[in-house]
């Protein structure tokens, strides 16, 4: 297959409306703590940190930054244990989960506007081009 056709491909991709919205919420929201959010939704109990960090595949110091942001934005709450004060928690605010909500939706309905335009065999074509580009990324960390 010809390079430069692909690479128009890709780039006239990249110009439709509707993938540059579909990308800058995925950008906003993962780096602005879509995961995060996400993850502590789907908890039961608040999490720390450490865990957090782990989860999202980014470092400590790069999670007190998205969980300092997300507190500045009332999305979540830092807890302390009385008994060790060097102990913390964090956990989903109302106005965190509403966050969530308003994503998803946005997110679901570009996704769901990518599926409808695709055949069944194209749309398993794009899924395995997806876990391939996936694990490509993963390589490169």
């Amino acid at each position: 297959m010809d390079a430069e056709l692909v690479e128009k491909a890709f780039l006239d991709l990249a110009a439709e409306p509707w993938i540059v919205r579909l990308s800058s919420l995925l950008v906003k929201n993962y780096r602005g703590g879509y995961r995060v959010l996400n993850l502590l939704a789907q908890s039961s109990e608040p999490m720390t940190p450490s865990q957090l960090a782990v989860l999202c595949e980014v470092s400590t110091a790069r999670m007190t930054v998205i969980l300092n942001s997300l507190q500045l934005k009332g999305y979540l709450r830092k807890h302390r244990k009385r008994s060790d004060r060097r102990s913390l928690s964090v956990s989903l605010t109302p106005k965190g989960r509403e966050v969530l909500g308003e994503n998803q939706s946005s997110l679901r309905s570009c996704i769901e506007r990518f599926v409808a335009a695709l055949s069944e065999k194209e749309l398993q074509f794009a899924l395995g081009i997806c876990k391939k580009i996936t694990c490509v990324g993963k390589k490169g960390k």
